[in-house]
């Protein structure tokens, strides 16, 4: 675990790295560079190629994903995936962990969200909880990938006077940075104030009528800006006492049913930016309207260009650096840096079992597969240009009986196990495994001498066994040797596991990598994802798809009572020390042919890797709700694992 004097190390190290945000001078050309520098990160790609005769040079092609959307809550549709990463929807968790969402936002760095300070002053409570790339409440199968984040603090303007809504601008920080990818990435701030803009889109979850509930989809919506008309429309009152401030709030409407409403406060209006069509200049903050959905009515915004030195000093303050300037000396600051590069590396203050286990290694494994380096800053003015990695590392939508397809790359540990026959012929595909080094697959024990003979040859980096059009990269190993454990005992299935070491090195790429070894015990998850291609019902030829689905941990005194009878496999029934005792209440399960494969949950911080928990073992049938299956703990076994893995 990491110790609190690591934690520390880690946060200086991460606040000595934006040291410059708070000594450099502001200017409008810097703003333009940042801007460009996170499109950068985000959507562009540097591939090698090379034309095909000897010698030929490696030549280098930068691929551009940057594209637009069309843009169009009142008399708006509804956002397409991944058109919006900045939108951020506010809300208050409760102490029975309920959430009411009411407010909107926009992501404008990887740790703060822009909104209206009114957001902050309502009777739902104060903003605990920001919520990140969603695009449709309640749905789980949109293409989107939401994730919630606590908030550490909030300003308010200072001259933000509640109810009074001049000045309505407010910042959040998150409890921690924001792992930028398609999904969740900044707006740009405005280069200029946005009074030549003839036109603005309106994102949000509000209300689609004026008496309706809020919108569970993220909609858009296209306004005009109205000039000062405001100033007409808008008359003295207790929310604005001296009438509409042209010079801090924007004045924007629609000649038709298209407005913003309750639950959209605090949410951007946006500009295309003129070079990148795939990002958008914040330009305003949602702020108060006199009536929703009434034509030729416009509501007021929070002018953003105006607000930016307000802005970008309250993003400096928050570097923990900060409150160091005034007793680190040039002298202190390099001795912390070279002790940060020191303690790094050595993966200080972590527990490890073995190279294979630690955070360190299972992050190398990820920073090999999906990381490039890239220019980066933040959007603000006088920001510097600084280096930062790009992550492609993104999660996949988990759900072989009552299962569904996995998709490409999504698994790429899976490996399958078969024997090949002599001269060649024939190979027969009998269970699973899963990579976890460049040379080793985890499995069953029961699988490595079955009836079908000692397994010889191990596929990876397949998907669909009967197509060569999918999207994948198989290739066979042959086995070198295979490891029992050694308190193994056919017929009986405790300590049902082994391992398998190839003849030769994996090359790890996208669709062959490994999985991450358990950092804690599984009782602490209540959910796991099996992955297989076994047979999809009882009696049923395996599946040649590989196939996902979700399992839920059951307590383990189901598994007791289901091996209340003695059988030939459990003599003494379930041994909740090794064993786990996973199922369904539906009619999803593992099947024949999914024996030794992995029972998965996603790495915490990197959502494309995950930790093998559990080994398919055995199950009484197929697919019978609450009936769950028998799986072996794999953190029962890491000693073992490590110590003949170092062998």
């Amino acid at each position: 675990m990491l110790t609190a004097f690591t934690i520390k190390i880690y946060q200086l190290g991460a606040a000595l790295l934006v040291l410059a945000v708070d000594w450099i001078a502001a200017q409008d050309q810097d703003l333009v560079r940042s801007c460009a520098a996170y499109k950068k990160s985000v959507f562009e790609e540097t591939s090698e190629f090379s034309l095909l005769y000897p010698n030929a040079p490696i030549i280098y092609k930068t691929r551009d994903t940057c594209t637009s959307y069309t843009p169009l809550i009142i008399g708006g549709g509804p956002a397409v995936p991944k058109e919006f990463p900045h939108a951020a929807r506010l809300g208050n968790r409760n102490e029975d962990n309920e959430i009411n969402w009411f407010c909107g936002g926009t992501l404008i760095s990887n740790q703060h969200v822009l909104t209206a300070a009114h957001c902050l002053f309502t009777e739902n409570g104060a903003v605990n909880v920001v919520r990140l790339g969603e695009l449709e409440f309640d749905n789980d199968k949109d293409d989107a990938d939401p994730e919630d984040f606590g908030v550490t603090n909030a300003t308010v303007h200072p001259g933000y006077a509640h109810p009074i809504i001049y000045n309505d601008i407010a910042l959040l920080r998150l409890s921690r940075p924001v792992t930028l990818n398609e999904y969740k990435h900044p707006a740009c701030l405005p280069f200029h104030d946005g009074a030549s803009d003839q036109t603005f889109i309106a994102i949000g979850w509000g209300q689609v009528k004026v008496v309706s509930e809020s919108s569970k989809k993220l909609r858009k919506v296209r306004l005009n800006n109205y000039g000062t008309r405001c100033s007409t429309t808008s008359e003295p009152n207790d929310e604005l006492p001296n009438g509409y401030n042209g010079t801090t709030q924007i004045c924007i409407g629609s000649k038709d049913h298209k407005d913003t409403c309750n639950g959209d406060s605090g949410g951007p209006v946006l500009t295309y930016h003129k070079d990148f069509p795939c990002m958008y200049h914040v330009m305003g903050i949602t702020s108060t309207g006199n009536f929703c959905d009434t034509p030729d009515f416009p509501g007021l915004y929070t002018r953003v260009h105006q607000y930016l030195d307000w802005i970008k000093a309250e993003m400096g303050k928050t570097s923990i650096i900060a409150d160091l300037k005034p007793v680190l000396s040039a002298n202190m600051i390099l001795f912390l840096v070279s002790l940060l590069l020191y303690l790094l590396p050595c993966g200080f203050g972590q527990h490890q079992h073995s190279d294979i286990i630690s955070e360190a290694s299972c992050m190398s494994i990820k920073k090999t597969v999906f990381e490039t380096t890239i220019d980066y800053s933040f959007l603000f003015p006088g920001a510097p240009i600084q280096h930062r990695t790009v992550d492609n590392c993104r999660s996949y939508t988990p759900l072989i009986v009552g299962g569904h397809p996995a998709n490409p790359k999504e698994f790429p540990h899976m490996a399958r196990l078969g024997r090949r026959q002599e001269l060649g012929r024939r190979t027969d595909w009998f269970c699973g495994g899963t990579l976890i080094t460049e040379r080793f697959v985890l499995t069953a024990a029961h699988c490595l001498e079955s009836e079908q003979g000692e397994v010889n040859v191990v596929r990876l980096g397949e998907l669909d066994f009967d197509t060569f059009e999918d999207d994948a990269a198989p290739r066979d190993y042959n086995v070198a040797t295979y490891i029992i454990h050694p308190s193994y005992a056919d017929p009986q299935l405790y300590h049902d596991i082994g391992l398998v070491k190839l003849a030769e090195d994996v090359i790890f790429d996208l669709y062959k990598h490994p999985a991450c070894l358990p950092f804690v015990d599984e009782r602490y998850f209540s959910s796991f994802i099996a992955v297989g291609w076994g047979s999809t019902a009882f009696a049923v030829k395996p599946s040649t798809k590989l196939l996902k689905v979700k399992l839920d941990r059951y307590e383990d005194w189901v598994c007791k009572k289901v091996l209340s009878r003695k059988l030939e496999e459990y003599p003494h029934g379930f041994d909740a020390t090794t064993q786990v005792c996973v199922g369904s209440d539906r009619a999803q399960d593992t099947c024949n042919g999914d024996s030794g494969g992995p029972i998965l949950m996603y790495h915490q911080n990197y959502p494309c890797l995950y930790h093998v928990m559990g080994i398919t073992s055995a199950g009484l049938s197929c697919g019978t709700p609450g009936v769950p299956g028998i799986y072996t703990r794999v953190y029962r076994y890491l000693d073992w694992i490590t110590q003949t893995i170092a062998k």
